[in-house]
């Protein structure tokens, strides 16, 4: 990936799966947190994720739209974006350290 890629809602302006590279979507919605289907060490004695800023200590797993994730619009549509735009920055940095090599394209 690389590079955060800004969509449009104008018509045919989507890519496709195939051209973004993604691998997997988990889209989730309810009025509850029930994670039992997730089967990773990020979880507290509690049940609770374990987390900074939504970043589990499990390289891949990331929590978005938590009570008080970060600040009290964590939880709302209209405030998890700046969550969102936390961790979608991480995982492009992320991204950018796993593809680094030394020596390689002048670096």
């Amino acid at each position: 990936m690389g590079e955060v890629v800004y969509l449009s809602a104008a018509k045919n302006s989507y890519p496709t799966v195939a051209q973004t590279g993604v691998t997997a979507i988990i889209w989730a919605t309810g009025f509850r947190q029930d994670f039992g289907w997730l089967r990773v060490d990020t979880f507290g004695p509690d049940g609770a994720p374990r987390h900074h800023r939504g970043v589990a200590a499990v390289p891949g797993v990331y929590f978005l739209g938590l009570p008080w994730q970060t600040c009290r619009a964590s939880s709302f549509i209209w405030g998890v974006w700046r969550d969102a735009q936390y961790i979608a920055g991480h995982i492009a940095t992320d991204r950018r350290y796993q593809a680094y090599r030394p020596g390689v394209g002048g670096r």
